[in-house]
């Protein structure tokens, strides 16, 4: 179940920030993001987060 959680919050992040929101909500999103690949060490994600952040 954490593994569909960072993919959802990383998601979540993508359409915050296409949507133009704050850039506060597309960080809290993706500290989410990060937490839950980290508990799954889902390095696959960590790295498109890295290259998200920029």
């Amino acid at each position: 179940m954490t593994y569909y959680s960072a993919k959802i919050c990383f998601l979540l992040a993508q359409n915050a920030r296409d949507e133009h929101r704050s850039e506060t909500e597309v960080v809290d999103h993706l500290n989410d993001a990060k937490t839950f690949a980290k508990l799954n060490n889902n390095t696959q994600l960590l790295a498109k987060i890295a290259a998200f952040q920029g």
